[in-house]
């Protein structure tokens, strides 16, 4: 038994959707599901994860934290299709790397974001951002609800 600190993105309140506050302590990231669904069992899910940069001190730079994700991705799924959608910017303007992450022989369906925020204490995080569904019809259907949590989270660092 120890104390487990977990720190995750604090996204907007979007009508429709719900964190799901068992599996966000399970997979320490702010887990969203439809009203009515939880994480398990909703065709669509969004989740926001901070990835706390002290942990990964061989990654120096958001484009080096966005490569590694990739490959790793690309390693449990080698047919994945990863492309870029180019930025998401903010409210406040900030530009959030974008991109589409679609499987050719199985596997879910995911808009993908990163960027990089802090806590109020100043501890930096490369911070993600995901809309992971079980078809492509459900990634379409909940885009509209994804760009709302990325376009409107609101940053810590300036």
């Amino acid at each position: 038994n120890q104390i487990c600190f977990v720190w995750w993105p604090v996204v907007p309140a979007r009508t429709g959707w719900q964190q799901d506050l068992e599996m966000s302590y399970f997979y320490k990231s702010n887990a969203q599901a439809p009203t009515g669904s939880t994480f398990k069992n909703s065709e669509a899910v969004f989740y926001a994860n901070a990835v706390f940069k002290e942990r990964r001190p061989e990654i120096k730079s958001l484009d080096a934290f966005i490569k590694d994700e990739q490959n790793s991705y690309l390693k449990k799924q080698p047919s994945l299709q990863i492309s870029s959608l180019g930025a998401i910017s903010n409210k406040s303007g900030r530009r959030i790397q974008n991109y589409a992450y679609t499987p050719v022989a199985g596997g879910n369906w995911e808009f993908v974001s990163y960027s990089e925020d802090s806590d109020r204490d100043g501890n930096k995080y490369f911070i993600v951002f995901v809309l992971s569904s079980k078809t492509q019809k459900g990634l379409e259907q909940h885009n509209n609800d994804y760009q709302y949590f990325v376009s409107n989270y609101k940053f810590t660092m300036q």
